[in-house]
């Protein structure tokens, strides 16, 4: 914090003695004044009346901030452009400069900020994507005829996207989300493909291995059937634990035979082509629909589970077949991107 001008401390000095002399007091008064994050600290008015009852000055008396000298900024430059990756403390010690000024020099002078790392999965092969964009090229998969499916977890209590979400101001407002320990949600799962979506189907609670079982013959299979899109197309899941199991791949290989695409696809029926554990976004439930359904559904209050089925399925009814299409149609962009990328993630290149 910059000093207080000189006739600033005199009024908090004054406020000190009119207090009775009591630090605590006059910094509960001072808060009244400033506001709590800009009002001087009680150490700050123990200082001052320390001060002026020793030299019964209130005078600022420190020197001046003195600048950095070029050879000291060029010393820093030097060292950090070697060494991006220095603590402050390591280079105080290194470069023998305290390390109040060291910051100082980077922040001020050389305009410098600290970026934080990144963490990522590491990189994994790319079979997949190869294997796949084979396949579209040599004409035996079409992504027209590609049903891509997951499922989500919709909260009453609403959604927050912490990564698009800012409060802009002066002073930080200390905004959080109250979330209930146990709540209120819905299981939203769906099938899409470039024609149409399948579902939702909702369960109120976790989708277990007899419940994945009851909507692939009740409400997945049939349906698609009745489209004419089962004959010569694929299948799609992720890798939940109850998706990896026999009962599930007899059920898929009874009507779709070696067209799946899954974990541990190639372990239960000896084809298909295996979805890696921890991909990036690739899968349309993942970088469109399930985000899509989110940003719009919490626009109004939804209150009761209710009312969030009911919101879901309107949105889901609205979504037309020219966004379907366009979506389907990313998958191939983002297989090609994720090559390019060598497994790693590759969001940097589409946007």
């Amino acid at each position: 914090m910059a000093p207080y001008p000189t006739e600033v401390r005199v009024d908090l000095i004054k406020y000190y003695y009119r207090n009775g002399e009591s630090f605590a007091a006059t910094t509960r008064h001072l808060r009244t004044l400033f506001g709590r994050n800009n009002a001087p600290t009680e150490n700050t008015i123990k200082r001052m009346g320390v001060k002026f009852e020793a030299t019964a000055s209130a005078a600022d008396e420190r020197s001046t901030v003195r600048e950095r000298v070029p050879e000291i900024i060029e010393r820093v430059r030097e060292h950090f452009t070697a060494q991006p990756s220095t603590s402050t403390s390591r280079a105080s010690q290194e470069l023998e400069i305290p390390r109040t000024t060291l910051r100082r020099t980077l922040k001020q002078d050389l305009k410098m900020k600290p970026y934080k790392i990144q963490i990522n999965q590491p990189l994994r092969p790319v079979d997949m994507e190869k294997e796949i964009i084979e396949r579209i090229e040599n004409g035996s998969m079409s992504l027209e005829r590609v049903w891509w499916s997951d499922d989500s977890h919709f909260d009453v209590s609403g959604y927050v996207n912490k990564q698009n979400w800012r409060h802009w101001g002066t002073d930080n407002p200390h905004l959080t989300i109250v979330r209930p320990l146990n709540p209120r949600r819905l299981t939203v799962w769906c099938a899409i493909s470039s024609a149409e979506i399948i579902g939702p189907v909702i369960v109120n609670g976790t989708v277990t291995l007899q419940k994945y079982c009851e909507m692939l013959n009740e409400s997945f299979i049939p349906v698609a059937h009745g489209l004419n899109m089962v004959e010569n197309a694929w299948f799609m899941q992720d890798g939940a634990r109850p998706h990896r199991t026999e009962e599930v791949f007899n059920i898929l290989e009874e009507h779709f035979g070696n067209r799946i695409i899954g974990l541990d696809a190639q372990q239960f029926t000896g084809g298909g082509i295996t979805w890696p554990p921890y991909s990036p976004d690739l899968n349309p439930c993942d970088f469109y629909l399930r985000g899509s359904l989110k940003d719009t559904i919490y626009r109004d209050g939804i209150g009761t589970l209710d009312n969030l089925e009911m919101a879901i399925r309107q949105r889901i009814e609205a979504i037309p077949h020219t966004t379907l299409q366009a979506v389907c149609g990313e998958f191939e962009k983002r297989l090609r991107n994720v090559i390019a990328a060598r497994g790693s993630h590759f969001e940097n290149l589409i946007y």
